[in-house]
C-alpha cells in the first residue's frame, strides 16, 4: 500500500483509494461527486457515505465489512445499551484486523490500515495505538 495525502476534506475516499491501490480521483469519478456540495444551509457539506465506497469496492470484486470496537445490545424501550465485550476492546479489534487491509474510522477522521500500520491521509504513517478507532471496514474479496 502507498501513502496518499488527501487534498481537501476527503479522508474517507483517500483511505479507500489506499486500500484499493487506486487514486482518489478515480473513486470520485466512480461515485459521481466529491462530497463537497452543500446539502444543508448555510455551509454543511454532503460528504461521502461508506456505502458509496462499498460500491467502488464491488466494482473491483471486493467488499468491505464492518467490525465494531465496542458493539452494544439493547431491547426496545427505555433501556441503556450494554456492551457485548469485556476486557481489552482495542486489543480485540486489533486482533480482528491484523494482516488485513481496512478503513479505520475515528470520531472525526478516516485512515487506511495495511494490516500492521495506519496510513493517515493527512500525510504520515503511524501506529494503531495513535488513534481512537471506533470501527473498521475490512477489505475482502467476493
Amino acid at each position: 500500500m502507498h501513502l496518499i495525502k488527501q487534498t481537501g476534506p476527503h479522508c474517507l475516499v483517500t483511505s479507500a483509494a489506499m486500500i484499493l491501490d487506486t487514486s482518489p480521483e478515480i473513486l470520485h469519478e466512480e461515485i459521481g461527486m466529491h462530497g463537497i456540495e452543500i446539502w444543508w444551509m448555510p455551509d454543511h457539506l454532503r460528504g461521502i457515505h461508506i456505502q458509496e465506497i462499498q460500491d467502488c469496492c464491488m466494482r473491483r470484486r471486493h467488499c468491505i465489512y464492518p467490525i465494531e470496537k465496542n458493539p452494544h445490545l439493547c431491547p426496545e424501550g427505555d433501556f441503556e445499551p450494554k456492551s457485548i465485550w469485556t476486557g481489552n476492546l482495542k486489543g480485540k479489534l486489533l486482533n480482528a484486523i491484523a494482516c488485513k487491509r481496512a478503513i479505520l474510522i475515528t470520531p472525526n477522521h478516516a485512515v487506511a490500515w495495511d494490516g500492521s500500520d495506519v496510513y493517515d491521509p493527512k500525510g504520515f504513517i503511524k501506529s494503531f495505538d495513535d488513534y481512537e478507532i471506533q470501527e473498521a471496514w475490512v477489505l475482502g474479496q467476493i
